[in-house]
């Protein structure tokens, strides 16, 4: 059985070509369903198109707000990379919410 998914972590899954950070809280994570959002090694930084840096591979990414998904961990293999901090998690959460605010 593979470890759980934390908000925050970079995981890779099978059949994406990029890999993705988790947005969802522990409590949706524990159904092992994630939302998610991919991470862009190159682009421009943008409203929805945030700058991130892994907090083990001090590499950075774009994590595009936009393009969040809903995944289900069991019907793929995945393994973990690596992990944002908590303001960057706060900054990218900010943004997706904002997408369904009112006004």
């Amino acid at each position: 059985m593979q470890a759980s998914v934390h908000q925050g972590d970079i995981i890779r899954i099978e059949g994406l070509k990029l890999p993705v950070l988790v947005t969802s809280k522990e409590i949706f994570n524990s159904t092992k369903q994630v939302i998610a959002v991919p991470i862009y090694l190159e682009g421009e930084a943008g409203p929805l198109h945030l700058p991130v840096v892994l907090c083990k591979s001090k590499t950075s990414g774009l994590a595009h707000c936009e393009k969040m998904r809903l995944i289900d961990l069991r019907a793929r293999n995945w393994k973990p990379l690596d992990r944002i901090d908590m303001p960057q998690i706060i900054e990218v959460t900010d943004a997706i919410q904002s997408i369904f605010d009112y006004v």
